[in-house]
């Protein structure tokens, strides 16, 4: 695998977002390792987009009677889940794993 593919796959390409960002995000990871309640709480913060995003694309296959601040509230759930269990060493983007986490928790 070339370092290009490596760095496509660990979510440092170039359509991963600001590279100030991500080095902010990956500051927070570390803090978070460490046990910085902190840098949790704006680690689940800084993702909270992405599940507005998720719950938008799924509301569109679902029906009406079912509220957007019920799969919103979902979604936040499955985030909080996704930054709790997400394993770096796993090859593994975050965005990847927190949206599949996120669907789970709206579906279930």
């Amino acid at each position: 695998m070339s370092a290009t593919q490596k760095n496509d796959r660990q979510g440092k390409g170039p359509d991963s977002g600001d590279g100030d960002e991500d080095l902010a995000r990956e500051a927070l990871w570390a803090k978070y390792r460490a046990g910085d309640r902190d840098a949790y709480e704006a680690l689940v913060d800084s993702y909270l987009p992405l599940v507005k995003v998720t719950v938008s694309r799924m509301l569109i296959n679902l029906p009406s009677f079912i509220s957007r601040e019920e799969l919103y509230s979902a979604g936040c759930v499955g985030l909080v889940s996704a930054v709790e269990r997400y394993d770096p060493g796993r090859d593994a983007r975050f965005t990847t794993y927190a949206i599949t986490r996120i669907r789970g928790a709206v579906l279930d």
